[in-house]
């Protein structure tokens, strides 16, 4: 079999060598080409074009490059064309895959979508659109199965890659040594990986350290941020741990987490949390238009109802902030969250999600091959 894969940033090349390594036990003669990163190159893939080429195409970028990004499509197409796979597994990416497909719908390629675009929470009626360049949607939440389900759209949930990494997570033993934090509980600030997020919530943060200053706080830092926006911390001699937000998690009491997907790493890591969030004005006034779901964060999405506290826009102040933190120093607070986290496990299950994405596949192309 052939497969042409098309992964557009760094998580998605890592899931993506991960779904070759395991086609490669299930069918050894199979050859792959595709556009992704060096965990898909490292798998056996024959990259045409590596993702750091198309990394930034957001919306806003799409908007200022759109001659480049039209560009790309075009090349991917010929790619495609050339290489003629038996099925092409489209990974996340959908402001670019979505503008593929079609092409490899005229062709008649089956294809296999991983990580679909979140329909759920915006513009539901993409998920027809979905529905209609797709012919297998391979889903890494729950409710998504179900959002597509109920509306006639078959989906599958394959696991969730997130659980599977946590629960074989290794704590280094020497994490405090090496940082060098003392014996108190740490209390976490995770104030997200993008720069506005760090501007916005980081500051804000800060009311609550100087409330409770005997308490050991210790920030998340990512390196390709730049390291002004950590200033708050510094000023306030808080110890920054960098590009090690795993290792934090496995040693933190509490933590005030930036909504994104750290807020399920942190709930499947047992550290029960407040997530935080502030947009612009404009941001947050376009958000409410268009979010269809009652959450912001995965956990309580999961779940299907609030297992913690989401302080967003005007909630997000010091006396909610302080009044949350001192609800979850109590047992009754703490245990709460901890017997919601308990469910979410139990919902997302123990799938090894590599491995169902490959017996899916093979299991579906053979009688939907040309």
């Amino acid at each position: 079999m052939k497969y042409f894969i098309i992964a557009g940033e760094r998580s998605g090349d890592l899931h993506g060598g991960r779904i070759v390594d395991a086609l490669r036990e299930r069918d050894t003669q199979a050859s792959f080409e595709g556009w992704g990163g060096d965990r898909m190159a490292q798998a056996g893939v024959s990259l045409r074009k590596h993702y750091r080429d198309t990394a930034t195409m957001g919306f806003q970028e799409v908007l200022t490059k759109l001659n480049y990004f039209r560009k790309l499509i075009r090349e991917c197409k010929q790619h495609i064309e050339a290489f003629q796979p038996d099925a092409v597994i489209f990974i996340d990416f959908g402001a670019f895959n979505l503008r593929v497909a079609p092409f490899v719908k005229e062709l008649q390629i089956p294809s296999y979508y991983f990580i679909t675009p979140k329909v759920w929470a915006w513009n539901t009626r993409r998920a027809e659109k979905v529905k209609r360049l797709s012919d297998h949607r391979l889903v890494i939440l729950p409710f998504e199965a179900d959002f597509f389900n109920a509306r006639n759209i078959s989906a599958t949930y394959v696991g969730n890659p997130l659980q599977e990494r946590i629960s074989q997570y290794q704590p280094d033993p020497n994490f405090r040594t090496q940082q060098k934090l003392d014996d108190r509980p740490i209390m976490a600030i995770l104030p997200g990986s993008r720069v506005q997020e760090v501007k916005r919530i980081l500051p804000a943060v800060m009311m609550l350290v100087e409330q409770h200053p005997e308490l050991q706080w210790v920030v998340s830092g990512v390196r390709n941020l730049p390291e002004e926006l950590y200033a708050p911390a510094k000023e306030r001699n808080l110890p920054i741990v960098w590009e090690d937000s795993y290792g934090l998690m496995s040693h933190s009491h509490t933590a005030i987490v930036a909504s994104g997907t750290a807020t399920l790493e942190t709930a499947l890591f047992n550290v029960p949390q407040i997530v935080v969030y502030q947009a612009s004005a404009i941001s947050a006034a376009v958000v409410r238009l268009v979010i269809k779901v009652p959450y912001v964060s995965l956990p309580n999405l999961i779940a299907g109802r609030e297992i913690i506290p989401e302080l967003l826009q005007k909630d997000f102040n010091a006396e909610r902030l302080q009044q949350e933190f001192a609800h979850l120093q109590t047992e009754n607070g703490r245990r709460g969250q901890l017997s919601g986290y308990a469910e979410i496990r139990e919902t997302l299950g123990n799938l090894h999600t590599p491995t169902e994405v490959a017996n899916y596949i093979q299991r579906t192309l053979p009688t939907q091959k040309k």
